[in-house]
């Protein structure tokens, strides 16, 4: 089984390494870009976005990573995450209550408003742990901005590679 499924990748970048190539390099210079405008106290958001260019780029046709979902999803984390950083968490306890509600209410409100995009949960995780940065809101629109036009600009080059 596992032999058919290498052979079926590798038949498939045979007819389509030049999207692949083109897809790792956008992947690999977004990933530049946001660890270059950040610092790593906060990684969470980092990995947050970094998932978020994972489906814009290897899966760019995908239900997460259309428009709508990427740019309302992130929002909606960053809300949350705002929100439940306001609530006093000084204790282990109280830390895991707040992130845990940060992550539902991301979840809750991304069903409701039918945003499939499951990395703002990490967005929301991150922003309540670290509390409101205008930095980090300002760094989150602006790589999600790049990410969504890139994905719009090469969205006749871009296939799903997985």
């Amino acid at each position: 089984m596992l032999k058919l499924i290498e052979a079926e990748k590798i038949q498939y970048l045979r007819k389509s390494w030049r999207s692949f190539l083109l897809q790792v390099f956008l992947a690999f210079a977004g990933s530049c870009i946001v660890m270059a405008l950040m610092d790593l106290q906060h990684a969470v958001i980092i990995a947050s976005v970094g998932a978020t260019a994972f489906i814009v780029f290897a899966r760019p046709h995908s239900e997460p990573a259309k428009p709508r979902n990427v740019f309302l999803g992130q929002i909606v984390g960053l809300s949350s995450g705002i929100i439940w950083s306001l609530v006093t968490h000084e204790t282990y306890a109280a830390d895991i209550f707040v992130y845990s509600a940060a992550i539902t209410t991301a979840f809750v409100l991304m069903v409701f408003l039918s945003a499939n995009h499951p990395p703002a949960a990490g967005t929301a995780l991150a922003v309540a742990h670290s509390g409101f940065h205008l930095r980090v809101t300002v760094f989150l629109v602006i790589s999600i901005t790049l990410l969504v036009g890139a994905r719009y600009i090469l969205r006749n080059r871009l296939k799903d590679l997985l």
